[in-house]
């Protein structure tokens, strides 16, 4: 990644965003992998090591947080985007899984067996105050475990169950959609300039 004044298609906020989270994901989550594609395959792999054999690229999970912090900070700078192995209008699109036992949940969210535990992770790409402040209301998300990465700018939300326990794992999943929509809405106002209505009690 890098800006436009080297090859490669320009990327939209919202891909940059997808990125950020995944960077982020990938640096707090041992055994989780991605890999970043075209329509036409496979651009590069983002991995722990070892690294097997592959049929395309493969990047080890710092060297892509380093790529993508810097995209960020050239972006808050006001330059345009851009992403080798891509060409014309189209935008990567990101596909993130477990070298151990793990799955994609409903929402998006990444269920990783530790030990004896399921790990639900999922990331939002806004600053840790916002998200407090966001969760701060919702009593389903009290055991929600926060961890802000200051250079991307996100902040990866976890909640743990026993490994095995299924009605856990759909608690922890709903609750973790919840805390993912109220960050949501708290952003969209923040975009709009609307009062933080704890602050207008004030």
């Amino acid at each position: 990644m890098s800006s436009c004044d080297h090859d490669g298609a320009p990327i939209s906020d919202r891909t940059l965003d997808a990125l950020r989270t995944t960077a982020a994901i990938l640096a707090s989550v041992p055994h989780v992998s991605a890999r970043v594609r075209t329509t036409r395959g496979v651009v590069v792999e983002v991995r722990w090591p070892p690294f097997p054999e592959l049929g395309h690229s493969a990047m080890a999970v710092c060297t892509f947080r380093r790529a993508v912090a810097k995209a960020t900070q050239l972006r808050r700078e006001g330059k345009v985007i851009a992403m080798l192995g891509f060409g014309g209008s189209e935008q990567p699109r990101i596909d993130i899984g477990s070298s151990v036992a793990g799955s994609v949940m409903p929402g998006g969210i990444l269920r990783v067996e530790c030990e004896d535990f399921w790990r639900h992770v999922v990331a939002a790409p806004v600053g840790e105050a916002m998200a407090v402040h966001a969760l701060d209301s919702l009593d389903s998300c009290a055991d929600v475990i926060m961890r802000h990465d200051a250079e991307l700018d996100v902040t990866v939300l976890q909640l743990l169950t026993p490994a095995g326990d299924t009605a856990a794992s759909a608690v922890a999943v709903d609750a973790l959609i919840d805390a993912v929509a109220a960050i949501g809405v708290a952003d969209l106002e923040a975009r709009l300039g609307r009062p933080d209505p704890a602050s207008a009690r004030q």
